[in-house]
């Protein structure tokens, strides 16, 4: 209420027309008056214009809506717990908070340096997929509730990062829907549109089910999808066991070759160590003991014979994922 054109900012939507004719062979030009363009992209309304004109393209969207903000902290350990590490939050337009909250997470993650044979160029992936990041967080802004006095929340824990979205999903979907081909059921679509428009999302319903290949991909826990307290909530897993992490737990090299291991075939056992690096039973039994005794590793099985170790992270993201599936039937959306 109260907002007219002259709150829009004319260069943020110069930007997005030319971003719109260029990707998406948009029609509009670039030096359509205002009005007009708004108009043609059903963004007025009467004497006024729409709320996603302001989320959009306003000078300060913040103005009419205090909540349309993301609140990102960054936090030392695995749980929330102050001092944070960084925290920061960012306003202004949609298409700013979408940019400054993705360059926040990637800001964080490591980045391996991965040099293949006979290529002269690393590569330098981030931890956990880029499009997995990004998709996330347009999501949220795309389809999250804007009545809601809470914004959109970014935590980066050591071993995850969680995105809380305000409201909920269409009554049409269910958590479980997100992991199979579903219809894009946008709860914006004034503002869907205008992403579409500029390439942020593509409105087709695949991005959770390439998020989730993706991940696989990287031999990454899957995206886990919750709804709680009245926020849709997508965790992405992270790699802890960086070599600044190991660096820290006093290692052997190869206890540390050990962990390299296990992180790509999953577990370990006393015999399997004896023969990778030409030990005794008694030294693969003391390197073990010694990395479940830094919470590194966890022991799987029962029996002498069946005892493996695996890393104490990937045991619970096993479980979570386990327990997801046997419970997805079961969830009621409303219920959380």
């Amino acid at each position: 209420e109260g907002a007219k054109t002259d709150d829009i900012d004319e260069e943020k939507l110069k930007w997005f027309l030319k971003e719109a004719k260029g990707r998406r062979r948009h029609p509009l030009d670039e030096d359509i008056s205002i009005n007009d363009a708004l108009a043609h992209l059903g963004l007025l309304c009467g004497v006024g214009v729409t709320n996603a004109s302001v989320l959009l393209f306003g000078k300060n969207p913040q103005k009419f809506f205090l909540q349309a903000e993301i609140k990102c902290v960054h936090l030392h350990g695995t749980e929330v717990e102050k001092p944070f590490e960084t925290y920061h939050v960012y306003g202004s337009n949609l298409f700013q908070q979408i940019d400054n909250g993705v360059d926040f997470i990637l800001d964080r993650l490591k980045r391996p340096v991965i040099i293949e044979s006979g290529k002269v160029a690393a590569q330098r992936p981030y931890e956990i997929p880029e499009f997995a990041v990004r998709e996330t967080l347009v999501n949220a802004i795309a389809h999250r509730d804007y009545s809601p006095s809470a914004g959109i929340h970014i935590m980066v824990f050591a071993d995850r990062i969680e995105i809380w979205n305000p409201g909920e999903l269409p009554r049409q979907l269910k958590i479980e829907d997100l992991r199979k081909p579903h219809p894009s059921l946008p709860r914006n679509p004034a503002i869907s549109n205008i992403l579409y428009l500029a390439s942020y999302i593509e409105k087709a319903g695949s991005g959770t089910l390439e998020m989730i290949k993706q991940c696989r991909r990287e031999n990454l826990p899957e995206p886990l999808f919750e709804q709680k307290m009245g926020s849709f909530v997508v965790t992405l897993w992270r790699d802890i066991y960086s070599d600044a992490y190991l660096g820290g737990k006093n290692l052997n090299d190869r206890q540390k070759k050990a962990v390299a291991h296990v992180k790509e075939k999953g577990s370990i056992s006393n015999k399997e160590y004896c023969s990778l690096f030409m030990v005794s039973r008694k030294t693969a039994t003391n390197d073990l003991t010694g990395l479940v005794n830094k919470d590194i590793f966890d022991i799987t099985g029962s029996g002498r014979r069946d005892l493996r170790y695996a890393l104490k992270l990937r045991k619970s993201y096993a479980k979570v994922t386990q327990k997801l599936r046997k419970s997805y039937a079961k969830i009621d959306i409303m219920g959380g």
